[in-house]
């Protein structure tokens, strides 16, 4: 019995509240077919035929709702879109390594070579020509072409790499290189400088001395320090997986091949893991500007 007082003051609290609440009590009962005629008062229990019921938003509350759903969609359509490109970006990679390998294999094959090594043997051009054969290209560019295929663009290391002189070094699209119908560059250059012994290339560079954080060592007479060290490697391949109208920075949509005498393997870091984006479908690049100062 008193359990049943209890229930009755509830729902009578809740019906004098009028409006939605009334409304939701009643439509409660209707549902639950519960004849709650024994405690409700008759002017309360026969309102629904007698009154309308309009139930809606006030409008502060349909402008707060409204706030709050921009406010989510600022903080997350942004990281959604910026996931998305890097999705295509990684989609786009592994589409223009097959090409390339696909070309590389095909021009091992026709010619007879059972190494890179003999792969690059000849001039840059000639080796870019035997590669490029076998790509669907719309546009070809040798080294001495500035305007053609997108011009000589820059493009951002993967990462802040210091020039030497305190500012941001980058790199350049340039060299023997083409355009595919599906909008990637590829280019492709033969260090002129390798030594080719059977399967297998090495180049010696000169280059400048460098301290930890990459700046360059005085010699003491105005100049720099030089050193020279030598690499296993005949050239490089670069894809670009959207070509000169994309982000242009190694790490997202650029990326270098290393070649040596028997495998094809990632370069410095700085020019993108190709393999390991492959891999794990993460890119891994650093955002700055092109005007940047290198801060260790």
């Amino acid at each position: 019995m008193k359990g049943d007082i209890k229930w009755k003051n509830l729902i009578l609290k809740l019906l004098t509240g009028g409006g939605t609440r009334q409304k939701l009590v009643l439509d409660s009962f209707i549902g639950l077919k519960i004849q709650p005629a024994f405690f409700i008062p008759s002017e309360i229990l026969h309102c629904r035929s007698s009154k309308a019921y309009n139930i809606a938003f006030t409008l502060a509350e349909v402008l707060i709702t409204l706030g709050i759903i921009g406010v989510v969609a600022a903080l997350t359509i942004p990281n959604v879109i910026a996931k998305y490109q890097e999705m295509v970006a990684v989609v786009r990679l592994k589409k223009s390594y097959s090409v390339v390998t696909n070309a590389i294999n095909r021009a091992m094959a026709e010619e007879g070579y059972s190494n890179y090594a003999e792969l690059f043997t000849g001039t840059n051009a000639e080796v870019a020509d035997k590669i490029f054969k076998y790509m669907n290209i719309i546009e070809r560019c040798n080294k001495l072409d500035a305007h053609g295929c997108g011009t000589r663009y820059t493009i951002k290391n993967a990462y802040k790499v210091n020039d030497g002189t305190g500012g941001v070094a980058n790199d350049n699209a340039h060299g023997e290189r083409a355009l595919l119908i599906d909008g990637s560059l590829i280019r492709i250059t033969k260090n002129d400088d390798a030594v080719i012994s059977g399967n297998s290339c090495s180049t010696t560079y000169e280059a400048h001395k460098k301290n930890p954080d990459g700046s360059y060592i005085p010699d003491g007479n105005g100049g720099y320090e030089m050193e020279t060290y030598t690499v296993d490697i005949c050239g490089t391949i670069l894809i670009d997986v959207d070509g000169p109208k994309g982000k242009n920075q190694f790490g997202y949509d650029n990326y270098a091949i290393r070649v040596i005498g028997t495998k094809l393997t990632n370069d410095s870091s700085v020019y993108g893991n190709i393999f390991e984006t492959m891999r794990t479908g993460k890119l891994s690049y650093v955002k700055y500007n092109f005007d940047d100062k290198y801060e260790d």
